[in-house]
């Protein structure tokens, strides 16, 4: 016999809409602070502003090149859960 709660649909959308939410803003203040690192890897190490910007570039590229393994992952754990 399981004790587990089963929560309401609308505590657990609003559990979503919250954790969402907090990641959205996390993510962007994250992306945020890229120009000021960008500023600070340029002059530490003597950089031209391309050599400087394929750091930035760096960030966004990971996006793309996570984003497949992300998904087979993703792909693969609803396989299991189903």
């Amino acid at each position: 016999m399981s004790h587990a709660r089963i929560m309401p649909r609308s505590t657990r959308a609003t559990h979503a809409f919250v954790a969402v939410t907090t990641l959205f803003f996390g993510w962007g203040f994250i992306t945020s602070l890229i120009d000021p690192l960008v500023a600070a890897v340029k002059s530490i190490f003597s950089l031209s502003n391309v050599e400087a910007q394929l750091s930035a570039f760096a960030f966004f590229i990971a996006y793309g090149v996570f984003s497949l393994p992300a998904a087979l992952l993703v792909h693969r754990l609803r396989a299991v859960a189903a």
